[in-house]
């Protein structure tokens, strides 16, 4: 499988390359993002969009529903602005998981690192979102972080699980039966 442009060049950023341990190589990564701004963004802001199209239609006036379409493109810009982008890595000993920024796509804040072994992820059926993943095990407060990662990214997510379970993780899930 063949990993997105964004996540091969998120694998090369020097932030990354810096904190692995020597003799340890990347073995699959990917973006992902917080469940609930996402599914925010995905509902309200085609609803709002579609209530100023009707509105339109049934009064045959655009201009006096202006504000509706305005509304939807602040609440979809700030939706996208509490979006919280990750990126996970897989070494062939860690799972890595850094915080990237919002818009410049770049490596922020390292969350945790843990020992293969000792994480557990399950994922979740296909959803309009894409896939759900939950992640529990070592990090700062026993680490739990519940990601989706779209569709555009669904060849990272198997790379990264066969990592995950090459590398003795728990996987369970419907894309593991």
């Amino acid at each position: 499988m063949t990993s997105s442009v964004r996540s091969i060049e998120l694998r090369n950023s020097p932030a990354l390359l810096q904190i692995l341990e020597p003799g340890d190589r990347i073995v699959a990564g990917m973006v992902a993002s917080e469940g609930f701004w996402l599914l925010i963004s995905t509902l309200v802001t085609p609803v709002l969009v579609l209530a100023f199209f009707l509105a339109a239609v049934i009064t045959h006036d655009a201009h006096v529903y202006v504000p509706l379409l305005i509304a939807a493109v602040v609440v979809n810009t700030a939706v996208q602005s509490r979006q919280k982008p990750y990126f996970v890595v897989v070494t062939e000993r860690e799972l890595i998981c850094h915080r990237l920024a919002r818009f410049a796509w770049r490596l922020t804040r390292l969350l945790f690192t843990a020992p293969l072994p000792a994480a557990h992820v399950t994922v979740g059926a296909q959803t309009p979102l894409g896939k759900s993943v939950r992640y529990w095990g070592p990090g700062p407060q026993r680490q739990r972080l519940h990601l989706y990662v779209g569709s555009r990214s669904a060849g990272d997510l198997e790379e990264v699980l066969a990592a995950l379970q090459a590398g003795g993780a728990s996987v369970a899930g419907p894309s593991q039966a």
